[in-house]
């Protein structure tokens, strides 16, 4: 049983790994929605006093999923986990800390924790959508309907459907269209849905 597993690599709520890596953020919403409450809230219990810092962000080294990175894809799960939980005030402290790396300007999501300056700041879909949808389950239309808006515009400004996607934003509300020679930017915010092995889909 998948529970169970889980519980197995849990010490009374701390992720037996969470000294090497974060592989847990996911854990406490997983646990919520298969019934295991009280296991949730413990790793809850855990990551807000061990993995979380006064800012309700994620502390730096082994915590962080991936250094340099913004924390939003996964301070946005553990906050639909705390708001599944009832744990509201620490949801909405979450969610306040992404809201820091939402841009006023467009409401898309930054994908770095320490932005570029002007169009090189890069606003991603994968983190925009988490976000999203923890601020949709935690009645946050602060957060969400610029989310929505920035969703139509990206839609709206893709020039290769129904084949390619473009995923990412800059600063300035424009696609975001990696070079040819821009691997990682490739990999990452243009999806080919022809060819095989696409980051996320």
């Amino acid at each position: 049983e998948a529970i169970a597993w889980i519980e197995q690599q849990l010490d009374g709520g701390r992720p037996r790994d969470a000294a090497q890596k974060n592989t847990w953020w996911r854990v406490p919403w997983a646990l919520s929605v298969a019934g295991a409450g009280d296991t949730a809230a413990a790793v809850l219990r855990w990551a807000e006093t061990e993995a979380l810092d006064d800012d309700a962000d994620l502390r730096t080294g082994p915590a962080e999923f991936m250094q340099g990175a913004s924390p939003v894809y996964e301070l946005s799960a553990i906050a639909i986990a705390a708001w599944r939980l009832g744990r509201y005030d620490l949801a909405n402290a979450l969610l306040d800390r992404c809201q820091r790396f939402q841009s006023p300007r467009t409401g898309g999501v930054y994908d770095q924790r320490e932005r570029a300056e002007g169009d090189a700041a890069i606003q991603d879909l994968l983190k925009t959508c988490q976000l999203g949808i923890a601020a949709v389950v935690a009645g946050r239309r602060d957060i969400a309907d610029p989310i929505a808006t920035w969703l139509r515009e990206l839609w709206a400004l893709q020039p290769e459907l129904p084949h390619v996607l473009y995923a990412g934003r800059s600063d300035d509300g424009s696609l975001f269209i990696p070079a040819d020679d821009d691997f990682f930017g490739r990999f990452l915010l243009r999806v080919d849905f022809r060819e095989p092995l696409q980051a996320y889909y």
